[in-house]
């Protein structure tokens, strides 16, 4: 096992949570991730019609 992977563990039985924080995209970000997949959809479906 690596000294990285190890240390990690350690980390995480030491402290009983995971730790790195763990960020949740807020409602500005969600949208826009909605709005690129919906760009992507669009221009895949446009692509395909051959």
């Amino acid at each position: 096992m690596s000294d990285a992977v190890r240390i990690f563990l350690h980390r995480v039985v030491a402290s009983q949570s995971f730790p790195l924080e763990l960020k949740v995209p807020n409602q500005t970000t969600r949208a826009a991730l909605a709005e690129a997949r919906e760009i992507r959809k669009a221009r895949e479906a446009s692509t395909c019609r051959w």
